[in-house]
């Protein structure tokens, strides 16, 4: 005996969420078989379990978006499509940040707050930041906010923020070049000590300042040194052999980052 297929006919239900739509398709007196939903470009297949299971949507503007759907057939029904056009709203995650003016080397952060469609905080949320090619991924806090540390060389970078749910902003940073503290003392050294060790500190408010070359000049002579991990640089002086109270410029010259500084101090040799 021959079992002539019927043809089934296609609906669906939407189902909206804060951050998306949930598309379900549904066949009548289907009892296997598969559905093929194509969304955007894309194919996703979804084997019949009492139903077929949903296709999430996610939007990133509001207008009208086309669901293919494409039923496979099974023992008692012929395969059968159907497209759907849908008006939906912009599900996408919304971004607040701003363009933020930093020094370099202070610790400045950028401020973002990560919420849904509805304007809800998303806490615990993936946030990826761009800059340069480079990717640095934040997890928001419990009220949907995160911060990215600005460790940049001066200049003006775009920032880019993105979310899992296509959330996107675009932030400026500019980062100016900052001016170091140079902290140096007068000194008094004997005239018997060989080499006069003169030390100084060379640092950021917020940053130790390591391996930057400073000079010192006393009585014509010039003098080098670096700082170490602690800012710190030591000058050997063994030219200075007589008594007298003696002017010393210790100057660093300034680099990409750093502003020109100097400062004058006395040394006293008895």
């Amino acid at each position: 005996m021959n079992i002539t297929k019927s043809t089934p006919q296609i609906g669906y239900v939407l189902d909206e969420r804060s951050d998306s739509y949930s598309f379900r398709g549904i066949v009548s007196q289907a009892t296997g078989g598969s559905l093929v939903y194509t969304f955007g470009g894309k194919a996703y297949v979804v084997n019949y379990r009492n139903g077929f299971s949903d296709l999430i949507i996610h939007t990133d503007h509001a207008g009208e978006y086309t669901v293919d759907v494409r039923f496979t057939g099974d023992a008692n029904l012929n395969a059968v499509s159907q497209s759907f056009t849908l008006n939906l709203m912009n599900k996408a995650d919304i971004i607040i940040s701003y363009n933020v003016v930093a020094g370099y080397g202070q610790n400045n952060f950028v401020s973002i707050t990560l919420m849904d469609s509805d304007g809800y905080a998303k806490s615990y949320s993936r946030i990826a930041v761009i800059v340069n090619g480079a990717t640095t991924y934040l997890t928001t806090n419990y009220y949907g906010s995160a911060d990215y540390l600005i460790n940049l060389n001066a200049g003006t970078y775009t920032i880019q923020l993105r979310s899992d749910n296509y959330g996107y902003k675009t932030i400026t940073a500019v980062v100016k070049k900052s001016t170091p503290v140079l902290k140096a003392s007068a000194k008094t050294f004997k005239l018997k000590v060989k080499t006069k060790k003169y030390k100084v500190t060379f640092n950021l408010p917020k940053r130790y300042l390591n391996h930057y070359q400073l000079t010192l000049k006393v009585k014509g002579k010039t003098y080098k040194a670096f700082t170490n991990s602690k800012g710190q640089a030591t000058f050997k002086i063994n030219k200075l052999k007589k008594k007298g109270t003696f002017k010393a410029t210790i100057k660093f010259a300034g680099d990409a980052n750093l502003n020109r500084v100097t400062k004058t101090v006395k040394i006293k040799v008895k």
